[in-house]
């Protein structure tokens, strides 16, 4: 039986993205799937995401980066599995304006 969940990431700072985080098991290890939708007319960019130790707006350490979003989407499999995520929790989901504006954070969803 194939484990999901599915974290809803809101908009952060005006930002206009919003949209779903989707963890999966895959073969003992977890892919993360993100899909933000953006504001008609907004300029595509790579933005950087990770899973954060902590809650939304303002999570704390980075637990497990994530390969940017790009054109809205991001796919990154990552070396743990749903139910050490579970036992780790809180933990949220944060998308990042840009890598030189890593603090402003575009999109976050904490993981329940």
């Amino acid at each position: 039986m194939t484990a999901e969940w599915k974290v809803p990431l809101g908009e952060q700072n005006d930002s206009g993205l919003a949209g779903f985080a989707t963890l999966n098991d895959k073969d003992g290890q977890v892919q993360v799937l993100i899909a933000l939708a953006s504001a008609p007319g907004a300029t595509p960019a790579a933005h950087p995401a990770h899973i954060h130790v902590g809650a939304c707006p303002k999570p704390g350490a980075i637990k497990f980066p994530l390969m940017d979003v790009v054109d809205g989407t991001s796919t990154t499999i990552i070396s743990t599995t749903i139910a050490d995520l579970k036992a780790s929790l809180p933990l949220a989901i944060n998308v990042h304006q840009s890598a030189s504006q890593i603090g402003k954070y575009i999109a976050c969803g904490d993981v329940r």
